[in-house]
């Protein structure tokens, strides 16, 4: 196996690995702000948007960033 292959390997397996991480967060995350102090039921959806979205946020500002390195 070239190295080019096994790092573009790695690279799969780590970016696999990470997804599968975001989508464990997203069923957890309103129990987590409700236990930050969050009480009503409408902040408690607003603020679990806000904070999954930014990951998409900072992936969309910096992906091209790191596509060009």
């Amino acid at each position: 196996m070239a190295v080019w292959q096994r790092n573009l390997a790695i690279c799969c397996i780590a970016s696999f690995i990470v997804s599968v991480g975001m989508s464990q967060m997203a069923p957890i995350l309103p129990l987590y702000i409700h236990e930050l102090g969050v009480e009503a039921p409408e902040d408690v959806a607003r603020w679990s948007g806000i904070v999954f979205g930014c990951n998409f946020v900072s992936l969309a500002i910096f992906s091209p960033i790191w596509g060009r390195l």
